[in-house]
């Protein structure tokens, strides 16, 4: 389906030129003879006469004719005007005094190029006292469609300006009109509007060509100049239909003003157009009916709506030239339940199902979603933890909505099969579909999830391989290629197997079929330099993990990065990497993070004709390094951190600049909700804490890193905080560490739910972790506003400074083989002393004990251990020993 906008005034011109049909001339011709009427040009400059009404000036004084007529490009006629970034200054493009007194509305239009660098900034000011104070415009008076990110323009703005190569070169195919709603001028004599060109970055134009500006015009009127936004709702007819009609086309249609009229200009089969009238509904809900067609018929239609203004602003949908168009096709295939799904991208997060009891009742399924009735049980909706411990998500995966789906595997639903089935998907239009879902299997007694498709009258099992056994606490994500029945009409079931006990209960959640653009390159990880290392080198090297998340292969990548705004360094990747390829790239240019402090980085892919920006940076990674902490105890009580969101971290302490998706705050005081949050800090009541805020971040993932620590010499390292999760809606608090560039996760049983309105102590034995360690606090907000977590005084010491005695084992006398080990592990013990062993887990736990055997090797089985930094000690008469092992 094509993409719901509105036209603003400026792209109403720029669409009706495009126009070409009789019938759209006609509709051009009225509407303008109706809304020219109360429109008054209050200023206009097109670039073509001897003489401008425009004057150019610089911050500098040095570049005050960098403005200048451009006679290679032009929106209309014969010239344009054009600047490029110049070194450390900043340009401005000024209009003459213009009076808009009798005119509660104005509206600025132009034309434009702006192939800058996305680092610099190209923006719009006006001032209603001649030029004495100027106003910046911002997104809420932007009527445009480019991208005005932080208030600016650049080549970022529209993917045909090719943000990826500086270099290139503008023709006038890549002209753009924009709008912007000036009303805050209306009613001033002296008024002025500004184009400014600033160097944000400090570093030239770098080869970009410039801002290329033409047909400026400034519109009064005495009344509102925005035309109606206009969008499909209901059953939306488009690609393939399966039905004869007639089709009743709802819209939502919506204006400040209210809407005069409304109507649908439609064919069929290219014939002549005919005119609908739209009648309101309720509300905002138009509809109209377009008469019942014939099998192998196509119909395209398109909505007029205009405001109830005396300017009569018009909208059309689709907003660009065209309209949208269906196909009759024949009946779809007895298999399916209702109409086949063809509006891609398609996305299902069970947000409209309707939930059961959670223990016993399925709930109300929607959109042709079926649970199968030749298997032994059912998919439930759920909003909620499920009912049995250790098993089952806490919440849903998605954001926004409460509903996932699962198979309960308690009682007698132990041993059970659940199959549901999806609707069906029209995959005639789709040449590379992908299907997506995001899983949970979490339980000592998990079973398996199986995914068919049925697809040339049977079920083909297992079109991606089975999911078996325990995946781990978290929603799992999975991607399955359909490419293979682009073009076809399929359908897929979700196929579930409970294990022997409860501890199976399996989910899905946020179902999408996409289609992949043809150039995505992404930027997806930064594996160095890692925001968890303590020092950095003369020598860091810069390492990327790309994914090519589009349809084409790719084998030249260009990449570039910076730090603390130093000079681009720019590097290409020559390697060929295949649709849905993940590869890393090391920059041949180094980094020197020798000295102590703070190294603000930028990385992004350059890639020519990329066709989304939105996943090629990542322009706010910072890495604090600190000196290794040896001093014990060491304290944070945060009292000396700057309140802020997130405000400013001391000491080594930072938030993850990349892994997750949310920031810890610095805090004194209650938090901002309700019912949540602690009413001030652990230590006084009156100092700072930090704290995970909920509301508008559900289910949001934010890390912590501590200082560096060296427990090297501490005989029982041992960590001590006070935490505060009080909240109907409470997620999670865990702790993980990263010792010597190794990162554990979970070291201690996560603290999960709402633990009342105190703070609490926990207390971790760090023993297992003797080395250069970072911890890293990972808090998980619940689903609502009420899950602020907070953490205060965090203390590390070594709990027994005296310890026991310890041995001094050499190398020849017990030795631990292979390390790190995965299924087994050997230990060789050489000595006449009687020995015991003993396998200490990384939560401290004695998972494994028994005796050494001299001159021999002894086998211990690791294989239903999890991954993690144990310890293996070795106990004698005359003293403890300890060495470290590594399961991978």
């Amino acid at each position: 389906m094509e993409k719901l906008a509105s036209v603003n005034f400026s792209a109403y011109f720029l669409d009706m030129k495009s126009r070409t049909t009789s019938l759209f001339l006609t509709i051009l011709c009225l509407t303008l003879s109706f809304s020219i009427a109360a429109q008054t040009t209050v200023f206009t400059e097109d670039f073509e006469g001897a003489t401008l009404s425009v004057t150019s000036s610089s911050a500098s004084g040095l570049n005050n004719n960098a403005w200048a007529i451009n006679t290679n490009l032009q929106a209309s006629g014969l010239r344009s005007d054009t600047a490029q970034v110049k070194l450390r200054d900043t340009l401005y493009l000024e209009t003459s005094n213009f009076s808009t007194l009798g005119f509660s509305n104005v509206n600025l239009g132009f034309d434009q190029i702006c192939k800058i660098d996305f680092f610099d900034r190209a923006i719009i000011e006006y001032s209603t006292n001649n030029g004495s104070s100027w106003t910046q415009l911002t997104t809420a008076d932007y009527n445009g469609t480019g991208f005005f990110g932080n208030n600016s323009f650049s080549s970022a703005s529209y993917i045909q300006w090719s943000p990826g190569t500086g270099t290139a070169t503008p023709d006038n195919t890549w002209w753009r009109t924009e709008s912007f709603d000036i009303s805050a001028t209306a009613n001033n004599a002296q008024v002025k509007v500004r184009w400014v060109l600033i160097d944000n970055d400090n570093n030239g134009a770098v080869s970009n060509y410039g801002w290329v500006l033409d047909d400026i015009s400034i519109i009064g009127a005495p009344c509102e100049l925005v035309p109606p936004t206009i969008a499909l709702a209901g059953t939306i007819y488009q690609g393939q239909v399966y039905s004869q009609g007639p089709y009743q086309v709802n819209a939502t249609i919506t204006d400040a003003s209210g809407i005069a009229s409304a109507r649908i200009l439609y064919t069929v089969n290219s014939g002549s157009q005919q005119t609908l009238t739209m009648n309101n509904n309720t509300g905002s809900n138009w509809l109209a009916t377009i008469p019942s067609a014939n099998v192998g018929d196509t119909i395209c239609y398109t909505i007029e709506a205009t405001d109830n203004t005396t300017c009569g602003n018009t909208a059309f949908f689709p907003s660009s030239s065209g309209c949208t168009q269906f196909i009759v096709a024949a009946n779809p295939p007895p298999s399916c339940v209702g109409t086949p799904v063809f509006n891609y991208d398609y996305f299902e997060t069970f947000a409209s199902f309707t939930p059961g009891n959670g223990s016993n009742t399925v709930g109300t399924l929607q959109n042709n979603w079926v649970n199968s009735t030749s298997d032994t049980h059912d998919w439930w909706v759920w909003n909620q933890a499920t009912s049995s411990g250790g098993t089952g998500p806490s919440a849903d995966h998605s954001p926004g909505d409460a509903n996932y789906l699962y198979v309960e595997a308690s009682g007698s639903f132990a041993n059970t099969q659940a199959i549901i089935e999806t609707p069906c998907y029209d995959l005639g239009a789709l040449t590379a579909p992908k299907f997506e879902f995001y899983y949970h299997m979490l339980g000592t007694q998990m079973g398996d999830l199986h995914v068919d498709i049925f697809f040339g009258g049977n079920w083909i099992l297992d079109v991606t391989p089975a999911i078996i056994g325990s995946q781990g606490p978290n929603w799992n994500y999975r991607q399955v290629d359909l490419t293979a029945y682009a073009g076809t009409i399929v359908k897929l079931r979700f196929r579930a197997a409970t294990g022997s006990g409860f501890s199976s209960d399996i989910a899905i959640d946020d179902i999408a079929i996409i289609e992949p653009l043809n150039e995505d390159i992404g930027l997806t990880n930064i594996f160095s330099p890692s925001a968890k290392g303590c020092t950095g080198t003369a020598a860091e090297f810069v390492t990327f993990e790309i994914a090519n998340f589009g349809s084409s292969t790719q084998d030249t990548i260009p990449m570039a990065y910076s730090v603390n705004n130093s000079p681009v360094v720019r590097d290409t990747l020559f390697l060929t990497v295949l649709p849905d390829d993940t590869v890393n790239f090391t920059f041949q240019q180094t980094v020197n993070m020798s000295t102590v402090g703070a190294y603000a980085f930028r990385f992004w892919i350059e890639l020519p004709g990329d066709q989304n920006l939105d996943n090629d940076s990542l322009l706010t990674y910072v890495i604090n390094t600190s000196a290794v902490n040896a001093v014990f105890p060491d304290t944070t009580n945060f009292d000396n951190f700057t309140v802020g969101t997130p405000g400013s971290f001391f000491n080594g302490w930072s938030n993850d600049p990349s892994a997750d998706n949310h920031d810890w705050y610095v805090n004194t005081g209650t938090t901002g909700s309700n019912g949540t949050g602690p009413a001030g800090d652990n230590t006084s009541g009156t100092g700072n804490y930090v704290y995970v805020e909920a509301s508008g971040f559900g289910n949001r993932t934010a890390n912590l890193f501590s200082k560096c620590l060296d427990l090297n010499n501490l005989n029982q390292p041992e960590l001590t905080f006070y935490y505060h999760m009080l909240g109907a809606s409470m997620g999670e608090l865990h702790l993980d560490i990263n010792i010597n560039g190794i990162d554990l996760q979970d070291i201690m049983p996560p603290i999960i739910g709402s633990q009342g309105s105190n703070w609490l102590q926990r207390t971790v034995d760090l023993t297992p972790y003797k080395g250069n360690v970072k911890l890293v606090f990972r808090a998980i907000t619940g689903t609502g506003f009420a899950s602020d977590i907070a953490l205060d005084d965090v203390v590390i010491l070594d709990a027994n400074p005296v310890g026991v005695q310890s041995v001094s084992v050499e190398n020849e006398e017990f030795k631990i083989f292979p390390n790190p080990a995965k299924e087994m592990v050997y230990l060789s013990y050489k000595s006449t002393e009687e020995a015991n062993y003993q396998l200490i887990s990384p939560l401290g736990q004695l998972v494994r004990e028994g005796r050494l055997l001299p001159n021999q090797n002894t086998q211990i089985d690791l294989s239903d251990l999890a991954n993690g930094l144990y310890q293996i000690r070795l106990v004698k008469e005359s003293g403890v020993a300890v060495q470290k092992l590594i399961i991978q």
